[in-house]
């Protein structure tokens, strides 16, 4: 089951109820921190925010929590130089 959620990117998209959940990438912004998660089943992306957790759905935020460690040290800032780009052309977030 699917079910539709904000993209992060002004459009809402179709997101799995289950299935995996990755993080891709973060980037420093301000005083916040954009985060790229990545839904292989099918295949899109979502973007959020670091200081909006708590408006996400509880699964989201469960496995963005389990990971907070690994983004609040910078370990994936611009990790995938590929989706990095990408992401800035789709985002107009430069």
């Amino acid at each position: 089951m699917q079910t539709e959620r904000d993209s992060g990117f002004g459009y809402p998209l179709s997101y799995p109820d289950q299935g995996e959940i990755r993080l891709l990438f973060t980037i420093p912004k301000e005083n916040d921190r954009v985060i790229l998660l990545d839904y292989p089943s099918v295949m899109t992306f979502r973007r959020v925010l670091r200081s909006q957790l708590h408006t996400l759905e509880p699964r989201t935020r469960e496995y963005v929590e389990s990971k907070l460690f690994i983004i609040d040290s910078g370990e994936v800032d611009n990790a995938t130089p590929l989706a990095f780009r990408v992401y800035r052309e789709i985002s107009h977030d430069k």
